[in-house]
Parts: C-alpha cells; sequence; structure tokens
C-alpha cells in the first residue's frame, strides 16, 4: 500500500492530467468516426432549415473545415480555459448544462451511494457470518439474480407496482406537474426520489454484498476467531469486536470503485423514470448529436470517476494506519 505524502499527490494530480487527455482524446476519436453531423444536428434542434451558405458559415465558425488535430488541439485548448463550448440542443454553455444536471443527480446519487454501502455491507456480514444457513443462501440466491436483471426492468416493475398500481409515491419527474420551481418543498423533491433510489440500491447492492460475504468466511476462519469462539463469543459478536475493520476496509475500497456503475446505472433509471438529471441529458445529447455536449460529459464523469477511486484509497489511509506509514502489505 502507498503512502499518502506530497510526492503521491503529484503522481495523483499528473495521473488526472493524463486520464483527461486520454479520455478526450479517444472520445474526440469516437466522434469523427460516429455518423453524426454537428451541423445537421443544430439545424435539427432549430427546427427550421438553412441555406447552403449559413451552412457554410457555420462550419467555419466552428472550425469543422480544419483537420482531426487541430480542432482536437482547439477544443483542448478551451476546456483548459473551462470552456466546453456551446451545447446544440440547449442553446446554452455545456458547462452550465452539466452543472445543473450533476446539481440535480448529486442528491440522488449520494443517497443510493451510501445506502448501497450500508445495505450491503449489513447483508454481507450476516452472510458470511451464518455461512451454509437460509439466510446465507437467500442473499446469495438474490445478489446472483439482481446481478443479471437489467436495471431498467426493475424500474418498471416498481414503477407498476408502488407508483400506478398501489399508487404510494409519484412516478417520474423530480417535482410535482403544474407546480412552479421555486414553490416544490423538500419532501415534495425527495418523494420523486424514492422509486429511483430503491432502483439503484436493488441493483447495485449485489456487488459489495458478495465481497463484504468472502471477506467475512475469511475471517471466520482466522485463528483469531477461533480463539474468541473458544471463549463462548458467537455470531455476530463475533464479527462486531474481532473483525469489523478488517471488513470495513475492502468493502470502502470496493464501494468507491463502484462510482463508474453507480453513474451508468443513474443513466439507464433516470430515463426510465424521466428524471431530470445528468443522466437524461446524456441519454438526450446522445440521441440529438450533440457533439460538445457529449463530449463535455464523458470528460466530468471521467474525473469524476477517479476521484472516487482516489477517495477510497484517501479513506483507506484514514482508517488503516499502515497505509499512512507506508507499510507494505
Amino acid at each position: 500500500m502507498e503512502q499518502w505524502n506530497g510526492w503521491n499527490v503529484c503522481r495523483r494530480l499528473f495521473q488526472v492530467v493524463l486520464l483527461v487527455l486520454c479520455v478526450s482524446f479517444f472520445s474526440f476519436v469516437l466522434m469523427e468516426i460516429a455518423p453524426i453531423d454537428p451541423v445537421q444536428s443544430f439545424v435539427r434542434s432549430m427546427g427550421r432549415g438553412v441555406s447552403v451558405e449559413q451552412r457554410a458559415l457555420l462550419v467555419e465558425q466552428w472550425g469543422l473545415n480544419g483537420s482531426f488535430f487541430v480542432r482536437y488541439m482547439s477544443w483542448l485548448k478551451n476546456v483548459l480555459h473551462g470552456d466546453f463550448g456551446m451545447s446544440l440542443v440547449y442553446q446554452r454553455e455545456v458547462s452550465k448544462v452539466i452543472v445543473e444536471g450533476f446539481s440535480s443527480s448529486f442528491v440522488m446519487i449520494l443517497i443510493a451511494f451510501v445506502l448501497q454501502g450500508v445495505v450491503g455491507v449489513y447483508f454481507g456480514i450476516v452472510s458470511g457470518v451464518y455461512e451454509g444457513s437460509r439466510v446465507d443462501r437467500f442473499v446469495q440466491g438474490y445478489c446472483m439474480v439482481v446481478s443479471s436483471t437489467p436495471s431498467f426492468w426493475v424500474a418498471m416493475v416498481l414503477i407498476m407496482v408502488f407508483g400506478i398500481s398501489l399508487q404510494w409515491v409519484p412516478v417520474g419527474f423530480s417535482s410535482p406537474i403544474g407546480v412552479v420551481q421555486a414553490d416544490v418543498g423538500l419532501f415534495d423533491r425527495l418523494a420523486h426520489m424514492v422509486l429511483p433510489i430503491v432502483t439503484l440500491v436493488l441493483v447495485g447492492v449485489s456487488e459489495i454484498t458478495m465481497h463484504t460475504r468472502e471477506k467475512v468466511i475469511e475471517i471466520m476462519h482466522s485463528d483469531h476467531i477461533v480463539y474468541a469462539k473458544s471463549r463462548g463469543l458467537k455470531g455476530m459478536d463475533l464479527i462486531t469486536k474481532y473483525g469489523l475493520k478488517n471488513v470495513l476496509l475492502p468493502s470502502i475500497t470496493i464501494q468507491f470503485a463502484s462510482f463508474a456503475e453507480l453513474f451508468s446505472g443513474v443513466v439507464l433509471i433516470e430515463t426510465a423514470f424521466n428524471y431530470p438529471g445528468l443522466g437524461g441529458i446524456a441519454v438526450k445529447a446522445g440521441l440529438s448529436g450533440d457533439v460538445p455536449l457529449l463530449l463535455g460529459i464523458t470528460v466530468c464523469t471521467a474525473v469524476f470517476v477517479y476521484v472516487g477511486n482516489m477517495l477510497a484509497d484517501v479513506l483507506q489511509g484514514v482508517f488503516d494506519v499502515r497505509v499512512r506509514k507506508g507499510v507494505n502489505v
């Protein structure tokens, strides 16, 4: 394990810069070879035609008549100055569209992230402690089934059961229909997040549950746990008193490493629930051929996932003294 010092901080900063360069370059390549015409996408979003002269003016204004590397370097230079360009669909700056979309999704992502970790660790511990029991078989069966179940299918089932049949929670959007945003209360916003959050937790909890279970089983067969059993301890007391810290460390790493999966799940879930967040914006940008917005979302998502992985390493250093002291384990 690495020790966090000035050199490693600089190395991490270099890695994130290299990540942005690689992701942006390959994304630019994919956009180049994709059958997407930015001018045609812009015209379609405007809902009216343009003359040949106007089209040529747009091509020159956006620099589309230059070579690939010239256009990429021009775009990268603007990005380094905080300018991701203009969204063709929303007719606004890409950075503002991303910030607004992320602010709508952030609370939902944060709540789902915390619940996934808490629920996954708890059921993983219970399953590992009572290995071979009915509870263990049920948890394993659930994880295997849900890990192969599409998230949008789970979303549809929840909508039909709890939204349409029982009508316990609202379905779709982030606020009641016909209500001005300024008049929407906190309770209304949270109520519209219930089903998307439940869907994310139900689908995303399997990985951390199974990893936690395997770690608990390993600890339960260790010498110090066997000695604790000889002293009369059993069940959950064995883990809570002698193995909880060893369980939490790898669970934290796995949970933060799942940022990429959580974001991809958010894209599908927000589409299923028509929730106006970053996932819905990404889908709309893809369907509309909004190249500047797609590039901006791709780069920001890559940085977001990298920061999640880096936070996992930082938290390991907080909880494990061996990381802080640079001890190789």
